[in-house]
This record gives structure tokens, sequence and C-alpha cells, in this order.
């Protein structure tokens, strides 16, 4: 019963997508076993590596044989910057970089730990993997992660919370007042109320001088997410206008308002004491 019991669990649990090998003794045992399927002459067998990406190549070592069996990591599915050559290799081009910096942005690590994970594993890029790569493919990957949350907190969990509260209810002119919030017309009046919840950066210590932070809006009927915003104080585009001082700033600055995801509202900095 129990061995047939450890069976079934071990079959419900999913396949590993990616392992840890050392690459000189795989190397070793594939160039011994594996030939030229052309040829059968030996082959050399090589790692393409970026950042956290892998990949395997196999050529053969006859120099009259053009054999060569190149198997690339899995592809991301992240935008292609604007006017980007789609034949230059970007590290923004692999699932397994974009999933390495999502795992470090969600538990609020940054570049410098996950390129310390890189200098364990003996990984390329480990001195620039902080700096600049991280930095690149959150830069590219952001807006998607946007799109994703506001899909999720604004169309499914606001739209739940409102149904929840409104419910049957009506106006005087028995019109649905859940119809009339799909519609975008209902009296500011009648919005159902919400619990502020969320979780603001402080900065070091006890200093609360951070100059980002997040916050939440949490249903009572649901509780889930409603809505959420990102502040921030300082701007890197004002920043590094002035360090310039070149011409007209052309970008518009970040730091004056407050966005909040699924209220549309644009709160202006000075009404919130910043």
């Amino acid at each position: 019963m129990s061995s047939d019991g450890g069976s079934s669990k071990r079959k419900l649990v999913p396949e590993s997508t990616r392992l840890t090998l050392e690459r000189d003794s795989l190397k070793s045992q594939m160039e011994k076993h594996v030939k030229c399927p052309t040829c059968e002459s030996n082959v050399s067998v090589s790692f393409p590596i970026c950042c956290m990406a892998s990949g395997s190549k196999v050529t053969c070592n006859n120099k009259f044989c053009s054999f060569v069996d190149v198997s690339t990591p899995a592809v991301a599915n992240v935008p292609i910057p604007v006017g980007a050559s789609r034949q230059i290799e970007r590290n923004i081009d692999w699932e397994a970089n974009v999933l390495h910096m999502l795992a470090f942005l969600s538990v609020g690590d940054g570049g410098a730990e996950a390129g310390r994970l890189l200098g364990l594993l003996g990984l390329p890029n480990t001195t620039t993997f902080g700096p600049c790569s991280f930095g690149n493919i959150e830069e590219f990957v952001g807006p998607v992660l946007v799109q994703v949350a506001d899909k999720l907190v604004c169309k499914t969990s606001l739209v739940e919370e409102v149904r929840l509260c409104l419910g049957d209810k009506k106006d005087e002119h028995n019109n649905s007042l859940f119809g009339l919030w799909q519609q975008g017309t209902l009296p500011q009046k009648d919005w159902p109320q919400v619990t502020t919840s969320g979780d603001m950066g402080r900065s070091s210590g006890n200093a609360y001088n951070s100059l980002s932070g997040d916050a939440v809006l949490v249903g009572h009927r649901t509780r889930k997410p409603v809505a959420w915003h990102i502040m921030g104080k300082a701007c890197s585009c004002c920043q590094g206008w002035r360090r310039s001082a070149k011409g007209k700033m052309m970008s518009p600055c970040r730091s004056t308002t407050v966005v909040l995801h699924g209220m549309e509202v644009l709160v202006p900095w000075n009404q919130l004491g910043f």
C-alpha cells in the first residue's frame, strides 16, 4: 500500500525542466560516445552560455565534413526593442535569463544578488549582470508585468469585488448600479468601499526616506487586490538631464504623480504631503 502510494505521488510531481551539470564531465562523456552521423568521425562538444541560459553545440572534427548540430535554450516571449536587429543576441532573448531576473525580483532582491548566484555556478556575466543585464531585462519585461497585473487586478478582481458589493441594487430609475459602473456612469457617491493595505518601501532602518514604494487596495469581500499604485520621488530622466544640461528636456517627469491602476486616478504629490 505505502509503496503504491509513494509511486503515485511521484507521478504527480512534474519532471524538472533544467539541470545543473558539471560542464567538463558532460563534455568528456558526450565526445567519448557521440559520433558524427554523416562520416562517423569524432565530434567536439561546446556549450554556448549567455548569463543563465545555456545551449549545446556538436561539431564534426573532420575538416571535410560540414556537420554541425546546435541546440539553443528556450526562447523568451519578450517584445523585442523597437528598431533592434533580430540577428543580435540579447540576454532578454532567453527564457532562463528572464526567469532568473523575475525570481530575484519577486523576493525583493536585485542584480547584485542575481550576479552572485551566477558566480556561485561559475557562469559568465557575473560582474555585469547586476549593473547591466538585470536592468536591461527588467526594462523590457516590466511593461509585460504591468499588463498582466492590470488584467488580473482591474479586469478580474475589481469587477468581482464591485459585483459582490453592489449585488442587485438599482437606482431611482431602476437601473442596475453594477451595470452603470461597468459603463462608467455610476455616480461617485455610489462607488463601493474598499479597505487599504500595502507595503511601502522605507529605505533602511527607521528613516522612511525611500525614493520609491508601492501599495495595494484590497476588497472587503473578495480579499483580493482591486487596485495598485507605484510611487517614486526621484526621476532618472530629470537627473540625467540635470547632469548633462543639454537643451530642453523632452521626457515627462515621472515623480509628480501617483498612478493608481484599477481606479484610473492621478493624484498630485502635493496632496499626499510629499
